[in-house]
């Protein structure tokens, strides 16, 4: 017999059996209801699929990768548990159709901002020594007739044409070096006299130019470093877009010619700063002495002579930094070095016309006309394809360059072509025409003058005590000094922002920010594709 106490335990047992029944019972139930709202009975293996269509196949495999896709909000445009309604449906398209024309719009910017190829500087170092960098090269351009002495002494040792008096001659002298070029014009009515001169002398023009511009003629005194220097060691002949000048440490002439670098220490260098330290020059007594206006119709808008301050490997073109030193004058002239140098794994870009572009033009790069790659230097080897292409000739400041590719030299009779086609032989940017393109780019490695002048008048109340050099000046000359500024100088980096590693992230973060997708997402896109196929060709074959 079951006492009370029992029975209530008996009871209590059989609650929660039954408890546990219902709840076991419920989790099956549920797990049906999802297995069946997913419809998961038709996909047991896709390969089986033989009755139903392609169509209908497709559908499934649709359903199933809105289920699964790691693309965010594509699974709520599927089949779902709970059914939404039409403008439910509607509003979430319209989202996801808005996520991915904003990651259309962004994608454009980015890619604009891709091909521009922004760049930022980075500072190395602000203590570089200034010995690690060469000095500047200087060279000096007059903008005055020749001296009178020199212009005297050829006209005696030359015979005139029966037509020709000597004040015609001595005119011919005297201007003939100022606009003896394509860049003054001017003087081109008179070329005819002088050829006839020059041919009845058997003389060239070359022989004319340098007889009349030698370099003893510039100068009065020199020193380097405060040392007391012959000008004939320090200064020799070169050519410039102006003509005939004279440079110190001027190398690229003699690469020119060897066709090779020479070694690094014949370019000169210096460990002193200041203005006691570097070049000095006092101009001849009698060269700015005798100064008329007819030289500026026959060569440019100033008088005096013209300093060019330039990397010793860089040819002097139209667009190289100059300052005019003029009688009574004393140019004092600081100069602060700047390298910068592109740093970067990648070598070249895309442009917008999907064309390759290197960044910078490294030691490997080629000139057709120089040893040595300078942003100036590209421009000049384009100007000489340009003329001899229009002229067939080079003109004679040109002369190192066609002395070692045998170019020939522009004669009398292509005078005219130089003047008609002045500005399609000065190129100073990059063109590119239908018969003739040029392109230049910085190169990796480039170093800067940056120049500061400070000029005061030479009126006879300096302190001789200072220096001698202001000692017995006459009103006519002038004193040139060039220093360098500081005992050190900066190097700067220049760092492509859009490289290929920043190309990959910016894309997936674009990407991940509106659709919440990686590259895992289009993987499984492909992933989805290849069941498809398979099974549309497991169906074929069982039909």
């Amino acid at each position: 017999m079951i006492t009370i106490s029992q029975e209530k335990r008996h009871r209590v047992r059989r609650t929660m059996v039954n408890h546990v029944d219902i709840k076991f019972s419920e989790i099956e139930n549920l797990m049906k209801a999802r297995m069946k709202s997913f419809d998961r009975a038709n996909f047991k293996s896709y390969s089986d699929q033989s009755t139903e269509s392609t169509k209908e196949l497709a559908y499934k495999f649709v359903q199933e990768y809105l289920q699964c896709s790691t693309i965010h909000g594509v699974k709520y445009l599927g089949k779902l548990r709970i059914k939404p309604s039409i403008v439910g449906r509607l509003f979430w398209a319209l989202i996801m159709i808005c996520s991915f024309l904003f990651l259309a719009w962004m994608l454009s910017r980015f890619w604009a901002r891709y091909t521009a190829n922004p760049t930022r500087t980075v500072i190395e170092s602000f203590q570089t020594p200034i010995y690690m960098i060469p000095f500047p090269a200087i060279t000096l351009c007059p903008l005055v007739a020749p001296l009178a002495k020199t212009r005297m002494k050829l006209l005696k040792r030359l015979r005139l044409p029966d037509n020709m008096d000597n004040d015609t001659a001595n005119f011919l002298l005297r201007y003939g070096p100022s606009w003896a070029n394509e860049h003054s014009p001017a003087g081109k009515d008179y070329v005819n006299n002088l050829e006839e001169l020059l041919d009845i002398n058997h003389m060239t023009f070359m022989d004319f130019l340098k007889f009349l511009r030698p370099c003893e003629d510039l100068f009065d005194s020199c020193s380097w470093n405060g040392e007391t220097k012959n000008c004939s060691e320090l200064f020799k002949v070169s050519y410039t877009f102006t003509g005939i000048c004279c440079s110190f440490n001027y190398l690229l002439e003699d690469y020119i010619k060897t066709g090779r670098k020479k070694n690094d220490s014949d370019i000169v260098r210096t460990d002193l700063y200041g203005p006691k330290s570097g070049l000095r020059i006092v101009l001849h007594p009698d060269l700015l002495a005798h100064i008329d206006n007819t030289a500026i119709r026959f060569s440019t808008n100033s008088i005096g002579v013209v300093m060019f301050p330039h990397h010793p490997l860089e040819y002097v073109g139209t667009i190289a930094v100059r300052q005019i030193l003029q009688a009574e004058q004393e140019l004092w002239i600081s100069v602060t070095p700047l390298v910068k140098s592109f740093k970067t794994i990648e070598h070249s870009h895309q442009d917008d016309a999907g064309d390759l572009v290197l960044h910078c033009a490294d030691e490997t790069f080629k000139l057709k006309y120089f040893p040595t790659y300078q942003y100036t230097n590209c421009f000049i080897s384009c100007a000489i394809r340009a003329v001899v292409q229009l002229c067939g000739c080079v003109p004679y400041y040109y002369a190192p360059v066609a002395d070692m590719y045998s170019l020939r030299i522009c004669g009398w009779e292509d005078w005219q072509c130089l003047y008609t086609n002045a500005d399609e032989i000065r190129i100073i940017q990059n063109v590119k025409t239908e018969n003739f393109s040029c392109e230049c780019i910085n190169p990796c490695l480039n170093v800067f003058y940056d120049i500061q002048t400070l000029s005061s008048v030479l009126n006879g109340q300096q302190d001789f005590n200072v220096s001698p050099v202001y000692k017995n000046l006459s009103k006519s000359q002038a004193v040139l000094r060039v220093y360098l500024s500081s005992e050190t100088f900066t190097v700067m980096h220049t760092i492509p922002l859009a490289d290929r590693l920043y190309l990959l992230a910016s894309v997936g973060g674009i990407f991940s920010l509106f659709v919440g997708c990686s590259f895992i997402s289009s993987i499984e896109i492909l992933y989805f594709i290849g069941l498809f196929l398979r099974s549309y060709s497991s169906s074929k074959k069982t039909k």
